[in-house]
């Protein structure tokens, strides 16, 4: 005796009630792996930033340009890792992987990328100067070529420096921007949009607004 019923397949109403209840749970999943990896990419990028403080110190006490001063790097990201020591050497004293998502370079350290690669979904620069005034203390040399720059040539500071981190892509690879100077603290805002800033907001960033929103202090 055949049973026809157990043979029969999905009717065209089965069928969309699955295709619904499928659309409904990417619908709510999405979001949700979205804003996860968006704060794994913002700890990475907090993470970055803390150890360039650690980098600023060894470069202070080391003395990593050359020039005869304590004094902090103060140009880009990326001359952590291109700069030469002592020896003629390139520092690396950051992972390749940071360098290369520095979107000022003022000099190119490297024949690739002509174009930032965001680390983590962001990109990091340094900051210009303050209210008290520039960063850059020394002249900054001109060079277009493809090289790796000497030693004891550099624009640097003896008191102060500021990093941002910026996400690469607002809203999709990160939505809080990050900066630190030499006091260690970083700060984050959703300032709504990825552009850099170019000068550390204020003594107290918390109290200092970027697109009508006030910087916070990250732990």
């Amino acid at each position: 005796m055949t049973h026809p019923s157990r043979n029969r397949g999905f009717t065209l109403v089965e069928l969309s009630i699955v295709i619904v209840l499928i659309a409904i749970i990417i619908t709510l999943a999405v979001p949700s792996l979205l804003r996860s990896r968006m704060a794994s990419h913002e700890l990475s990028a907090c993470g970055s930033l803390r150890a360039l403080v650690g980098t600023q110190a060894s470069w202070r006490q080391l003395d990593s340009d050359s020039n005869g001063k304590q004094d902090y790097w103060t140009v880009d990201v990326a001359g952590f890792y291109g700069i030469q020591d002592k020896s003629g050497s390139p520092l690396r004293s950051i992972e390749i992987t940071l360098a290369k998502a520095d979107a000022s370079r003022v000099v190119s350290y490297y024949a690739k990328p002509a174009i930032p690669q965001a680390r983590a979904g962001y990109r990091f620069r340094a900051l210009l100067g303050d209210a008290a005034g520039s960063y850059r203390v020394n002249a900054i040399p001109t060079q277009t070529a493809v090289t790796i720059i000497a030693p004891g040539t550099l624009a640097c500071h003896e008191f102060s420096y500021a990093f941002m981190a910026m996400p690469d892509t607002y809203n999709a690879t990160g939505i809080r921007k990050f900066i630190m100077n030499e006091s260690g603290v970083i700060y984050g805002v959703d300032g709504g949009d990825n552009s850099f800033i170019a000068t550390w907001p204020g003594s107290d960033p918390t109290a200092v607004t970027l697109n009508g929103r006030f910087w916070a202090a990250v732990q």
